[in-house]
């Protein structure tokens, strides 16, 4: 009750934000049906437009570069409260220039039913996809670090998750629920267990009734982890990592001796040779594992 009462409070605070930012001037131009903000000489944010909801309906195509006046902008981010409560809005394209989508940014869009965040997304902020009861999955790419307050909060309809390996820490109430959750696969790639910010991440039927894959190297890791723990199936995956010449789950200075000794004798790697992707196994592959080994890649 406590907890309802806090969220119909905080939305009412957002109501009054929102009313006096649209009077305010909520954009600087619009091209097609999107609207924008200038962040930077060279970059803008999707924003919502003169009615501060349902700005945007159907399906919407957001590109990676916009013209205005003669100048080209690149699009990097979802602005605060830009879609929230678009309640037409069904799917949404996003640029592969995103790195950050803003607080609220698809609050409450109750018929939104696909959305793929891209590569190279590095936030997901607070409420981010609060209350969006029609998404049914979702793939956290590999550049995101951090799963922020509430993003998925009372996503009900959403049965499966991938969390990329990038992700270090999962904030309160990421995906929890107030009610019924039906989200019963949770894949994690990472092979050190992010840090849960509260034992509500994820709801008590996705604890007691989903299952969990993680690296199977890290089986142990994520059960002897808070609040991993807590998920009563942990299965474990055998994850092609390129790099990964010995199958460890981690790719380090190991995986350069493993892959010289197949080069040298011709024993097959236990885990992905093929470094580079070019689908053999030859000295290219040494020079590229010791790339990424420098790079961090």
């Amino acid at each position: 009750m406590k907890k309802s009462l806090f969220i119909s409070m905080r939305v009412a605070v957002f109501a009054i934000v929102m009313s006096v930012a649209s009077t305010a001037g909520a954009y600087d131009f619009q091209v097609g049906d999107v609207y924008f903000n200038k962040t930077g000489d060279a970059t803008v944010c999707v924003t919502y437009g003169p009615s501060t909801y349902n700005t945007y309906k159907g399906d919407i195509f957001i590109p990676s570069t916009v013209e205005n006046a003669g100048v080209n902008y690149t699009v990097t981010s979802i602005g605060d409260w830009a879609f929230m409560y678009c309640v037409k809005l069904t799917s949404v394209q996003l640029p592969s220039t995103l790195v950050a989508i803003g607080v609220n940014a698809f609050n409450s869009c109750t018929q939104l039913e696909s959305i793929v965040l891209p590569e190279g997304l590095e936030t997901i902020s607070d409420d981010a996809f609060y209350f969006c009861s029609k998404i049914s999955s979702i793939t956290i790419p590999n550049s995101v670090k951090r799963i922020s307050d509430e993003a998925f909060f009372n996503c009900s309809g959403l049965f499966s998750v991938v969390i990329g390996k990038g992700v270090t820490s999962i904030g309160s109430d990421a995906f929890g629920c107030d009610g019924y959750s039906s989200l019963s696969s949770v894949t994690c790639l990472a092979t050190t267990p992010p840090v849960m910010d509260a034992s509500d991440c994820f709801f008590t039927t996705t604890y007691n009734m989903g299952t969990l894959y993680v690296p199977a190297a890290s089986v142990n890791a994520y059960s002897t982890t808070n609040w991993w723990n807590k998920f009563s199936s942990i299965v474990g995956l055998n994850i092609s990592v390129p790099g990964d010449v010995n199958g460890d789950g981690v790719v380090n200075i190991e995986d350069v001796t493993q892959l010289i000794d197949c080069l040298l004798t011709g024993i097959a790697a236990a885990g992905d040779a093929d470094c580079n992707g070019d689908g053999k196994v030859s000295i290219d592959d040494v020079t590229t594992l010791i790339d990424m080994l420098l790079n961090g890649n």
